[in-house]
């Protein structure tokens, strides 16, 4: 696990961990609740975000694996000459 991954992970507890005077002790004092309504949603979107962008990384690269194993397994394609259909 990356530091990343970690400090991601920490963030999401202390969401949760922020989010239990709420809902548990009713203590509703606007600037605490106005707070941690933007504050999660920020917190939120940028670990979404990032994710987001990890697995389109790892899509990627299984991506590149893919084709090197065509390419090992098939060989280099030859360049058409003629385009599809005009066959002489």
């Amino acid at each position: 696990m990356s530091l990343g991954e970690l400090i991601e992970w920490l963030a999401m507890i202390g969401v949760i961990v922020a989010w239990w005077p709420l809902i548990f002790l009713g203590w509703f004092h606007p600037a605490y609740r106005y707070s941690l309504y933007i504050g999660s949603a920020a917190i939120l979107a940028i670990i979404l975000v990032r994710r987001v962008l990890r697995l389109q990384e790892g899509f990627r690269y299984s991506r590149r694996i893919v084709e090197m194993q065509e390419r090992l397994n098939h060989g280099p394609r030859p360049p058409f000459l003629l385009p599809p259909g005009d066959e002489g």
